[in-house]
């Protein structure tokens, strides 16, 4: 029996989670190749740990890219773990295709593939000039008492990892992170915001092997469209805020979110970088 912060009735926010959990991975991808101009040649492959915590580890992320040329590749596999695993079971695998247009990261498929409690989960997005051509999930709308979102809504978002490189692009251009991207993730439509908080110095933990001083950048995810029709599923009163450190690693020039944190009805979730590793060049992507 759940008891204590775990209280059944409160547990449709804790199932909830992996959406909550979904921007640590993505935001720490999108760090991976929203490095200055020249940080990264073609070729370039990294492989990336990162754990998430809240008391307990809730979470495991891998997460590997690859560059050529203009194209860039992104996948990762992310899952449960803990009494989250315990509690409410999830696994998927994200993998995200595209270009750079000038420092603009141009998407041109994002697909997500995982199971809930056992049940599959799947979103295929393909993106041609700015639009979604084509669309594939499971379950559809109507079956995930989810409202859909309007094509017109649509036009102009990208998924939500182009959309996390953008904004981190920001700051290497402008040494500040202040941004607001539009997303559409095949269920939700939503706007990231981000605003600089300045530098601040991020202490070691026992998730994590880095110490000292990164960029704060604090994100809103505001939601417009797609929302769960059922309101006790819905996580309208959930704060909705959280910051991410950003610094370099690995020895680079690479900025990677070596911290993200926000704050949910039980309390704070932590995201932590484990390792980056630099992998042997390729002349093509896989």
């Amino acid at each position: 029996m759940v008891t204590g912060p775990w209280r059944r009735a409160e547990m449709p926010y804790l199932i909830d989670m992996p959406k909550r959990l979904r921007p640590a991975a993505l935001g720490l991808a999108a760090a991976l190749f929203a490095a200055p101009a020249g940080a990264f040649t073609s070729g370039d492959r990294y492989e990336v740990d990162f754990d998430v915590t809240a008391g307990g580890r809730i979470a495991h992320l891998t997460l590997a890219f690859a560059m050529v040329g203009q194209n860039y590749q992104f996948a990762s596999r992310q899952e449960s773990a803990g009494l989250l695993d315990w509690l409410a079971s999830w696994r998927s695998q994200t993998e995200v295709r595209g270009f750079f247009r000038g420092t603009d990261p141009v998407p041109t498929s994002y697909r997500v593939d995982g199971t809930f409690r056992g049940n599959p989960r799947k979103v295929e997005l393909v993106f041609e000039d700015g639009r979604v051509v084509r669309m594939d999930t499971v379950p559809e709308a109507r079956d995930d008492d989810r409202e859909e979102v309007p094509a017109a809504l649509r036009e102009g978002a990208v998924d939500p990892v182009s959309a996390l490189v953008y904004a981190l692009r920001t700051v290497n251009e402008t040494g500040k992170c202040d941004a607001r991207v539009k997303v559409f993730d095949g269920r939700q439509r939503y706007d990231v915001a981000f605003t600089d908080k300045g530098m601040q110095r991020v202490a070691r933990h026992n998730a994590s092997n880095f110490e000292g001083e990164a960029r704060a950048c604090e994100f809103e995810w505001i939601p417009i469209a797609g929302r769960k029709r059922n309101p006790s599923i819905r996580v309208s009163g959930e704060q909705r805020v959280g910051t991410v450190y950003l610094a370099p690693v690995a020895d680079s020039a690479v900025l990677a979110p070596v911290r993200i944190e926000f704050t949910l009805w039980f309390g704070t979730v932590v995201g932590h970088l484990r390792d980056v590793r630099r992998m042997p060049a390729r002349a093509e992507i896989d």
